[in-house]
């Protein structure tokens, strides 16, 4: 009976931590957190159950106070680990019923830091319907389930440019391999200070921008620039205003002229770091229900732009929600949620 009862205690903790205030870089997307840890849904895995009723497996990825809360209640069951320590995350099914806002629990499954499992509850188990509050982590969780039913991910193909090898046959092609090698050959050292001159005229406006707004940190100029005065850094004034896969993030900030520069770039996760400002709240344009904090100089339309450094298949992003680096798969889909924000050094 005792047992019965902490089972059950499980589920509903779960339950009322999903509605609480708010795989990693697998195929797993971040979707909140709350003291308990980071938490995510599988894209793949969302399935219509009946009419308005849709079913998710989510993943928590357990912070310290979230493993010492789990492993109090596995002990009380005799199925906690050696320590909290050990543990390392669950995952759950979920339904949600989308039309009247509720949702709950079907299954969860507690893991160890080595991926094996702990325990896993018996669908017999399964939680009762529960509420969605308003600003919970788990209204986070309905707005991307109905953003994917809604509106399905488009692919997009990357196709990385192909250099083929160049066979001369004409006059002109004669005159193009002369200027291949007169381009290839040693330059001198004046010839190279020429070049970094023209290189750093490149890029620098035709005409010096004006400031038109300022706060105690950052100054916003005429040419869609926002200056950061402690970093030295250039960030656009606005980011691309729709979802975007990394590798198009990368070659738009290629491609970006604004202000008149050339050399803009992806920022590093610690440069995005350095943006986020919890003193400065502010609705974001893709789910305006939920803030965002950095200054108001610079117009971010949703929580998470890319960042340039990858490890093996993935990529960092920075969420502005709550001020985390995360990774996630350098995919050639278009992604929910990112962005891309351009920055340069300031000359």
């Amino acid at each position: 009976m005792t047992q019965t009862k902490n089972v059950q205690n499980i589920i509903c903790l779960v339950i009322l931590l999903m509605l609480a205030s708010q795989a990693w870089a697998e195929d797993w997307v971040y979707y909140g957190s709350n003291d308990i840890g980071d938490m995510y849904y599988d894209k793949s895995r969302i399935t219509e159950v009946k009419k308005n009723i849709a079913s998710a497996w989510t993943k928590n990825k357990l912070s310290p106070e979230g493993k010492t809360k789990y492993y109090s209640i596995l002990k009380g069951i005799g199925k906690a680990p050696d320590s909290p320590a050990s543990l390392e995350y669950y995952t759950e099914m979920l339904e949600i019923d989308q039309a009247n806002k509720k949702i709950k629990n079907i299954s969860v499954t507690f893991y160890d830091d080595k991926g094996n499992v702990i325990y896993s509850s018996p669908k017999s188990l399964s939680g009762e319907w529960n509420d969605i509050p308003a600003g919970s982590v788990g209204e986070k969780l309905l707005d991307r389930m109905i953003s994917e039913s809604v509106a399905p991910r488009k692919a997009f193909v990357y196709t990385p440019p192909v250099v083929p090898k160049y066979l001369p046959q004409y006059r002109g092609d004669q005159d193009k391999i002369k200027k291949d090698k007169d381009v290839s050959r040693p330059k001198s050292g004046e010839e190279i200070e020429d070049k970094k001159g023209e290189l750093a005229m490149a890029s620098r406006p035709a005409t010096p921008p004006k400031e038109i707004r300022r706060d105690d940190r950052f100054i916003a100029y005429d040419n869609e620039t926002v200056l950061d005065t402690q970093t030295n850094l250039m960030w656009a004034a606005k980011d691309n205003g729709r979802d975007i896969d990394w590798y198009s993030a990368q070659k738009y900030c290629e491609n970006f002229r604004g202000g008149g520069y050339t050399d803009w770039r992806l920022p590093k996760k610690d440069e995005l770091a350095e943006l986020f400002d919890k003193s400065n709240p502010k609705h974001q344009a893709c789910f305006p229900k939920y803030e965002i904090y950095l200054t108001n100089l610079i117009d971010l339309s949703c929580c998470c732009p890319w960042a340039a450094e990858r490890e093996d298949s993935d990529a960092a992003y920075f969420n502005f929600d709550h001020g985390r680096t995360h990774w996630d798969e350098r995919s050639e889909e278009v992604k929910k949620m990112y962005r891309v924000l351009p920055v340069r050094v300031a000359k």
